[in-house]
């Protein structure tokens, strides 16, 4: 096992070419950098979720993105919608 000792971290970064290090935007595409700002300057839309629209969509918290939902079932519940219940809530989570 070897260790190295840097002694001009800037010619390294440069060496690299990751780019301009002080201006990030410098090297983004103008699209992207253009999808950034809207996105940026986007008001937050609503937070509030109503148990039905969640029922009908639960992704719909996830705002464009990726999201995960946990879900339990109690067994008292589970006992009084029978099996018809637990597999109609089982197709909704799914």
């Amino acid at each position: 096992l070897r260790y190295y000792r840097i002694v001009d971290e800037e010619a390294d970064i440069r060496d690299l070419e990751v780019g301009d290090l002080n201006d990030m935007e410098s090297d983004v595409p103008a699209p992207f950098l253009e999808h950034l700002r809207s996105e940026r300057d986007r008001p937050p839309g609503p937070r509030g979720v109503s148990a039905e629209e969640f029922e009908l969509d639960p992704s719909i918290t996830a705002a464009g993105g990726t999201t995960m939902v946990m879900a339990t079932m109690a067994l008292d519940w589970s006992e009084k919608h029978g099996q018809h219940g637990t597999d109609h809530l089982a197709q909704v989570w799914a």
